[in-house]
C-alpha cells in the first residue's frame, strides 16, 4: 500500500510539472501543450507518461498556409510601391499635373496641343506646348529613375531572402541533430523544447519558399522546395547561392553538388519578391518602348512640317535608350515649333497632324495596340490590376492562416482555466495518496508492535 500511494505522489508530481510548464509558456508562440496520462502499473500502482499535443496534419496545413501568405508578402511592397509611382492622368481638356507629380503630362500634350489650335505664328500656343513638352520628357525620366530605383530595392530585398533562408535552413538542420541526440538518450522534454523551435523554424521557412515537410522516424524532417530540390535533409543544409554574374539566378549547393533553380522550385516571399521583381521590370520596358515610340512618332511629324521662319521642322524630343532619359532641345525656342504645313506658314496644317498623334495606335511589345494617348493609362491599369490581385491574395492568405493556426491551437494550445483546474485537483489527488501513505505507515507500525 506504501508502495503504490508512493508511486501515485510521484506521478502526480509529474503531472503538477507538466501543468506548470503549460502554464509558463501558455503565451510561447510554436508550444505545443504537455499531456500527462497516468497508466495503472501490474503491480497496483501508478505511472505517469507525458504525450507532446500536436497533430502532424493541422501542423502540415499551417504549413502551407504560411507559404501561400509569404507569396503574397513577398510581393505586396513592390507592388504597393509601384503603383504609387504610376499617378493618374486626368481626361483630355482637363488641367494636367505639373513636373515632378506621380501623373505622366501626355494628355497635357495633346490638350496644349489642341489649344494651340490654328495658330502656326502665335506665340502663346507655342509657349504652352514647350513648357508640356519639358514636363512630359522630365516625366518620363522620373519614372524610369523611380522604376530603377524599385528594381534594385527588389533585388537587394530577395538577396536578403535568400540569407535568411540559409540561416533558417541550417537551424532546421542543427534542431535536427539535437532532436535525435536527445530521443537517443530518452530525454523526452529536452526533446519537446526542441520540436517546438522546429515547428516555429518550419513555419518561417515555408513563409520564405513554400517547402513541403517530409518526416523521418526519429522526429526529425527533411524540407523539399516546390520543384523536388532538397533543402534540408537530416542534420544536412543545403545553400542558396546567387550567380555571381549578376544575372539573378539562383543555384542550391548541397555538398559538393549544385543545382540551379528554376521558377517551379520557388515558393513564399522569395517567390513573391522575384514574381514582383519581374513585374516592375516588364513595366519598364514597356515604358521604355512607349517612350522611343512617342519620341519617334512626333519628331517625325515634326520633320514635315516648317516653323515661324519657313524652315524645316527639327527634333523636339531627345531619347536615349540607355540610360531611359528623355529630354526637349534646350536649343529650341516657340518659333521652331514646325506648326505650319508649308513653309508659306500661317496654315497650321501640321499642328492638326500633331494633334491626331494621340489617337494614333502603337504597338507595345507585351502590352499590346494602344491609342498613343492611352498607353500610360494602360499600364497604370495592368499595374493596379496586379496590386489589386495580390492584395486580395494577401487578405485571402492572412484569413487562412488565422483558421489554420486556430486549428492547430485546438490540440496544440494551452487553456490556462483547465490547467488551473487540472493543478488543483493534482494538488488534491496528492494529498489524498501522502494522507494514505501516512494510514500505511501508522498501520504497520501497529501490526509490528503487536508482534
Amino acid at each position: 500500500m506504501f508502495s503504490i500511494g508512493s508511486s501515485a505522489v510521484t506521478a502526480g508530481q509529474i503531472g503538477l510539472w507538466v501543468v506548470t510548464s503549460n502554464l509558463h509558456n501558455v503565451a510561447t508562440p510554436s508550444y505545443a501543450r504537455r499531456q500527462v496520462q497516468f497508466v495503472t502499473t501490474l503491480d497496483g500502482g501508478v505511472r505517469a507518461t507525458v504525450r507532446r499535443m500536436a497533430d502532424s496534419d493541422a501542423l502540415g496545413l499551417y504549413w502551407r498556409r504560411m507559404g501561400s501568405l509569404g507569396v503574397a508578402e513577398g510581393a505586396e511592397g513592390n507592388l504597393k510601391q509601384l503603383e504609387g509611382l504610376f499617378g493618374a492622368e486626368p481626361p483630355m481638356g482637363q488641367a494636367s499635373p505639373l513636373p515632378g507629380s506621380t501623373g505622366l503630362g501626355m494628355r497635357w500634350l495633346f490638350d496644349r496641343l489642341i489649344y494651340a489650335g490654328g495658330e502656326a505664328t502665335g506665340t502663346e500656343g507655342r509657349q504652352g506646348v514647350l513648357a508640356a513638352a519639358k514636363a512630359l520628357a522630365e516625366n518620363f525620366s522620373r519614372l524610369d529613375n523611380g522604376l530603377a530605383d524599385l528594381l534594385t530595392s527588389a533585388e537587394g530585398q530577395w538577396r536578403g531572402t535568400v540569407d535568411k533562408i540559409n540561416d533558417a535552413s541550417a537551424g532546421l538542420a542543427d534542431l535536427n541533430a539535437k532532436i535525435a541526440a536527445a530521443r537517443a538518450a530518452g530525454q523526452d522534454e529536452q526533446a519537446f523544447v526542441l520540436l517546438d523551435q522546429r515547428d516555429a523554424l518550419v513555419a518561417t521557412l515555408h513563409g520564405l519558399t513554400g517547402a513541403e515537410v517530409v518526416p523521418r522516424s526519429d522526429d526529425t524532417i527533411d524540407l523539399v522546395l516546390p520543384g523536388g530540390a532538397s533543402l534540408v535533409s537530416g542534420q544536412t543544409a543545403a545553400r542558396l547561392a546567387i550567380d555571381a554574374a549578376g544575372e539573378g539566378k539562383l543555384t542550391l549547393q548541397l555538398g559538393k553538388a549544385s543545382l540551379s533553380l528554376a521558377e517551379r522550385d520557388l515558393g513564399g516571399q522569395l517567390k513573391g519578391v522575384v514574381d514582383s521583381e519581374r513585374i516592375v521590370s516588364a513595366q519598364r520596358e514597356h515604358m521604355r518602348a512607349f517612350a522611343k515610340t512617342f519620341v519617334e512618332r512626333f519628331n517625325a511629324q515634326l520633320a514635315k512640317g516648317f516653323d515661324s521662319n519657313g524652315k524645316p521642322g527639327k527634333p523636339l524630343f531627345t531619347y536615349d535608350e540607355t540610360t531611359g532619359r528623355m529630354s526637349v532641345d534646350p536649343t529650341l525656342g516657340v518659333s521652331d515649333l514646325a506648326f505650319a504645313s508649308s513653309a508659306a506658314g500661317g496654315d497650321g496644317g501640321n499642328l492638326l497632324e500633331l494633334q491626331k498623334l494621340a489617337d494614333a495606335e502603337i504597338e507595345v511589345p507585351g502590352l499590346g495596340k494602344h491609342k498613343l494617348a492611352d498607353v500610360y493609362g494602360a499600364i497604370r491599369g495592368e499595374i493596379a490590376s496586379a496590386h489589386s490581385a495580390n492584395a486580395a491574395a494577401l487578405d485571402r492568405a492572412r484569413a487562412d492562416v488565422l483558421a489554420a493556426r486556430a486549428a492547430v491551437d485546438e490540440i496544440s494550445g494551452v487553456s490556462a482555466e483547465e490547467e488551473q483546474e487540472m493543478y488543483v485537483e493534482l494538488g488534491k489527488w496528492i494529498a489524498a495518496n501522502n494522507k494514505a501513505m501516512l494510514i500505511a505507515r501508522d498501520l504497520f507500525a501497529d501490526l509490528i508492535r503487536d508482534i
